[in-house]
């Protein structure tokens, strides 16, 4: 997905802030679906959901985002 969204982003004039967005939104329906699928396969469905949550959180909170290297 972040090749994907580079190499358009070379035909597109998208800047690195457009870029970030659209990676966490590409993969906002995964986390969405991490505690619900915890819970059909009766997992520890707390721990899932404090880690979407945890995630969320240190994703939307930094300014320096791991994934700079592969955007760079």
């Amino acid at each position: 997905m972040v090749a994907l969204l580079k190499v358009t982003g070379q035909f597109m004039q998208l800047d690195s802030l457009e870029i970030k967005t659209f990676v966490i939104q590409s993969a906002a329906p995964v986390f969405a679906a991490l505690p619900i699928l915890t819970n059909q396969t009766e997992g520890d469905i707390e721990y899932a959901t404090n880690v979407v949550t945890t995630s969320t959180i240190f994703i939307c909170g930094c300014h320096t985002c791991t994934h700079d290297v592969f955007l760079k």
